[in-house]
């Protein structure tokens, strides 16, 4: 039989390595779609092991996924005590890189998956000294390298992909973001959506508040900070809503100061401990994400999946990839600010508690059925035989 990447028998997959910074302390978006990733990859036959940065014990979800699904976990600083925050002198980046040659020649992979660009500092050198073939798994909007900590290193970055056999990104519209030179590298891959077991919440009287979720991180790029002012002015819009905050990160105290600053703190819950997602989605009617960027925006891509409708601004990159206004959501323009989100929940309030809601959640779940499972671990299988093919 021809040796084709559409033919290869299971036994034939090959062995991936996984690359990232970090998984202690961590369970967002980036960290659940490395784990996602190997266990993808492991049920399609290939043998997978997990490299990090990590010094400090990985949480146990992370754990019970290895497990189960028989994934390697390799913490590369056991040995040597550097953290992934910690700068490095160049003697201890070169002992440091000495130590991911050794594991590549031991563990042999024949891939290795980059995942985001933080993670090949520690492995670019190392895998091209052992021949190892190198994929960068983009989880970034690459409007991220316009920001002004990237100015300096971001012609470094993109000549350095190109070391790379190919660059995955998630959606289409990224590609053009790339310097031209490397658009042929690039394929583009959407993460899957989980379909999430949950305990559906409707607006079934105008005595039940409206329950607006946020979920992500408290920093910056999420923009948490925007809450206060859109309860300050949903206060006259619509007086009976509650919001439900899930996450933590560096602007949690300045965050619960705003609150009381705006004079909403009776309208807010902010839950910093890790919550199941089928739990917190039960809770909440309407999403909010006014982030700045995404890569894509798993949790928005979850929320559609289970009817929820999702509120945020029209450019933030992923996101406008997903929400379509007046479909799944609704996008405003972040000229208006947080009042013009407000003035879309109350919107969305009113089509939620008619009938109109019931066809509205319906399109919700229609719109992300191109991200299943199955069909994104297709693809990711089907590229990791075509570059192991090509190398051999």
């Amino acid at each position: 039989m021809e040796n084709t990447p559409r033919n290869f028998r299971v036994n034939e997959m090959p062995r991936v390595m996984i690359a990232l910074r970090s998984l202690a302390n961590h369970s967002g978006g980036v960290q659940n779609q490395g784990a996602e990733l190997a266990k993808m990859l492991m049920q399609g036959g290939s043998d997978v092991t997990i490299l990090s940065l990590d010094t400090n014990e990985i949480q146990d979800e992370f754990k019970e996924k290895f497990e189960l699904y028989g994934i390697n976990f390799i913490s590369l600083t056991s040995a040597t005590l550097f953290s992934p925050e910690e700068r490095l002198t160049i003697l201890a980046r070169a002992k440091r890189g000495m130590e991911v040659f050794s594991v590549l020649k031991k563990y042999r992979p024949q891939i290795l998956i980059n995942f985001m660009i933080g993670s090949m500092s520690f492995t670019l050198i190392p895998a091209k000294m052992a021949g190892t073939p190198i994929l960068l798994a983009e989880r970034n909007s690459p409007i991220m390298y316009r920001l002004p900590q990237y100015r300096h290193m971001r012609g470094f970055l993109f000549l350095s992909m190109l070391l790379c056999k190919t660059i995955t990104v998630q959606f289409e519209s990224y590609r053009i973001l790339y310097p031209r030179f490397l658009h042929s590298r690039i394929k583009v891959i959407p993460n899957s959506v989980a379909i999430l077991p949950a305990r559906f919440k409707h607006l079934d009287n105008a005595q039940s508040p409206l329950v607006i979720g946020f979920i992500g991180r408290i920093e910056i790029q999420k923009q948490p900070l925007d809450l206060p002012i859109v309860a300050e002015a949903l206060r006259i819009l619509v007086p009976n809503f509650r919001m439900e905050v899930f996450g933590n990160g560096s602007q949690i105290e300045e965050l619960s100061s705003k609150l009381e600053e705006h004079a909403v703190t009776d309208k807010f819950r902010i839950h910093t401990q890790v919550m199941d997602r089928s739990e917190i989605f039960s809770l909440i009617d309407l999403l909010i994400h006014p982030a700045l960027w995404e890569g894509f925006p798993n949790v928005v891509a979850e929320a559609l999946s289970l009817g929820i409708p999702v509120v945020g601004y029209a450019d933030c990159a992923g996101l406008n990839e997903l929400i379509q206004s007046d479909r799944n959501g609704w996008l405003g323009s972040r000229q208006k600010g947080p009042e013009g989100l407000a003035d879309l929940i109350a919107h969305a309030n009113t089509i939620l508690r008619n009938p109109s809601g019931i066809r509205l959640k319906e399109e919700c779940i229609q719109s992300v059925q191109c991200y299943q499972y199955e069909d994104v671990q297709l693809i990711w299988i089907e590229l990791i035989l075509l570059i192991s093919f090509s190398t051999r």
